[in-house]
């Protein structure tokens, strides 16, 4: 276990809540075999949601270094109004440099909800470099995966760089996720794409953070920033303490049970199997085509978005119920190339269903909704 103590100044850290690919609700402002869709979607299903409404641009308006930065990727839900945030406020950060270049991407953005809003930058930092995931604390505080600059900076809602986490186990940290303490146990998990580990941060007293490896050996697949398929998004159920994961190379979610507590350096997948039944596949195969984001609807059942073609288009949402292991519903949410879908969260907002999710064909976030 290695340990990192940080600053007095975010000792609120020892109580977080899960806010980037959890659903939340906002007051206004074994292998299973693959299952074909059902024809009619059930209400408050992926399926159900027809409505695709262009929020913002996501390309950075600032100055100097960042300017004009695209390809979001990371997508979370500001859950307080801190600093620059406003609760309910869509926290984006770009991949991509102005030249488009990906993994150069320097930037933080934060967008209010509303359709026809505007990006305004909350931070840009060198040691955000290659942002490909967000979440964020209870109070506000920003936690970024950075797969080019190999960190994992804590960002404060007025964009200050409170500390990078450099000392942690990363190899292109590349998703994240945070539990709400469970068991009175603050922490959130993190996936490495250049060697298919899990990675949970442990948010302890004083507070310092301790990184624990609770699983190896998932699949990954080397590629350059554009084609990286590699254990990708996260979700966490609170109630049950469990953790899913998108493991983009097998065409695959999986599930570690207990994952608050999971012993560090024990548990380890071999292709298809695991050395523990606290792990283990929630769906694989069709029609899963390279995933990378995931988010849980209101339901419970979780969303997947694809990033290759598939028979059933170029950008495509999955729905999976993870008790059943069976696919829900299906949607196109882009008819335009593929692998346009990187970053999305599901929140309840006036009583509605609303999937947000980045869109990197034009550079925008868009919500779905009935």
């Amino acid at each position: 276990m290695r340990v990192l103590r940080s600053f007095a100044v975010i000792a609120a850290f020892t109580s977080v809540v899960a806010c980037s690919n959890e659903a939340v609700r906002l007051t206004p402002n074994a292998v299973a075999t693959p299952t074909p869709a059902p024809t009619a979607a059930p209400a408050g299903s992926v399926g159900s949601l027809k409505t695709i409404t262009t929020i913002a641009s996501t390309v950075d308006v600032g100055t100097g270094a960042g300017a004009g930065d695209q390809n979001p990727y990371g997508l979370a839900i500001a859950p307080v109004t801190a600093g620059l945030e406003t609760a309910g406020d869509l926290i984006v950060c770009n991949f991509s440099d102005k030249a488009n270049v990906n993994g150069n991407g320097t930037t933080i953005e934060d967008i209010s909800p509303v359709q026809g809003s505007a990006p305004k930058r909350l931070a840009q930092s060198a040691s955000l470099a290659g942002c490909d995931a967000v979440s964020i604390s209870s109070n506000g505080y920003v936690w970024a995966a950075d797969y080019t600059a190999n960190n994992n900076p804590i960002v404060s809602p007025s964009g200050t760089i409170v500390t990078t986490l450099a000392q942690g186990p990363w190899a292109g940290p590349w998703g994240q996720m945070f539990n709400s303490g469970n068991g009175g146990k603050p922490a959130f998990f993190a996936t490495n794409a250049k060697n298919g580990t899990v990675i949970r941060i442990n948010i302890n007293a004083g507070p310092t953070f301790s990184f624990d490896t609770i699983l190896t050996g998932l699949s990954y697949n080397n590629g350059a920033p554009g084609s990286i398929l590699a254990p990708a998004g996260l979700t966490y159920d609170n109630a049950s303490d469990t953790l899913y994961i998108v493991d983009s190379n097998a065409n695959r979610v999986i599930r570690i049970n207990g994952a608050t507590t999971a012993p560090p350096n024990t548990y380890a997948a071999s292709g298809s199997t695991f050395n523990s039944t606290m792990v283990s596949t929630v769906f694989q195969g069709t029609p899963l085509a390279s995933p990378i984001s995931m988010t849980t609807l209101a339901n419970g059942d979780l969303v997947v978005a694809n990033t290759a073609a598939s028979s059933l288009g170029n950008n495509v949402l999955v729905e999976i119920n993870p008790a059943t292991q069976a696919v829900v519903s299906t949607t196109n949410v882009d008819p335009g190339a593929a692998g346009a879908l990187f970053g999305m969260v599901a929140a309840v907002v006036n009583g509605t269903q609303t999937i947000y999710f980045n869109d990197d064909n034009d550079n925008t976030v868009k919500s779905l909704t009935p």
